[in-house]
């Protein structure tokens, strides 16, 4: 169809380094309502420092199905500040399959909002996917919690799978689980 050979184009385009050609073609095709051109319309935007104009393509390109742009409004709004908006846009996404999505929002939802049982299952599914970003965050999430043995058994999982911030976060919490211990341990000598 005519919509997908004009993303293909201006993918092409893209590759070629021919940015103003490529939005022609993204353009063509987002006005005939093909998702996949719209994103990538607003992507070449956003990359332009254009935010309005790739907030504008990619609410569009969400109303036409494309769940990548739907994530991209949150992180948009995310990156404003707009924390209910981010939330709304990644709940969105997530509940339509995005795994980047469910990753933010249960780290919006753990960080920001200090709703653990509410980021939970958004880790959990992605941990049965084997992301290992999730395996870190669930990790964290149990920490707060208070659950060291939990939180040392995820955050390690995706440390062992080469996930280099849980391998930060591992170091972090063995040092933690050290002092732990020593505090635990201490014997106070006689005054």
């Amino acid at each position: 169809d005519s919509k997908y050979a004009m993303n293909q184009l201006g993918v092409l385009q893209d590759e070629r380094g021919d940015l103003d050609g490529a939005e022609q073609w993204w353009r063509k095709g987002a006005e005939l309502g093909d998702a996949d051109a719209t994103r990538n319309l607003g992507l070449l935007l956003n990359n332009r420092g254009d935010l309005d104009g790739a907030e504008q393509w990619w609410r569009k390109a969400a109303e036409l199905g494309n769940t990548d742009a739907t994530y991209d409004v949150g992180v948009l709004l995310n990156e404003r500040g707009d924390l209910d908006g981010a939330e709304q846009w990644w709940r969105r996404a997530a509940e339509l399959g995005n795994t980047d999505a469910m990753n933010n929002l249960g780290v919006l939802l753990m960080n920001e909002r200090g709703d653990l049982d509410g980021a939970e299952p958004w880790f959990r599914k992605l941990v049965k996917l084997g992301n290992t970003d999730a395996m870190n965050n669930l990790g964290l999430l149990l920490n707060k919690r208070g659950d060291l043995d939990g939180a040392e058994r995820w955050i390690r999982k995706a440390a062992e799978l080469g996930n280099e911030h849980a391998r930060k976060n591992l170091e972090v919490l063995s040092r933690k689980r050290i002092a732990a211990e020593q505090s635990n341990g201490a014997t106070r000598l006689p005054r």
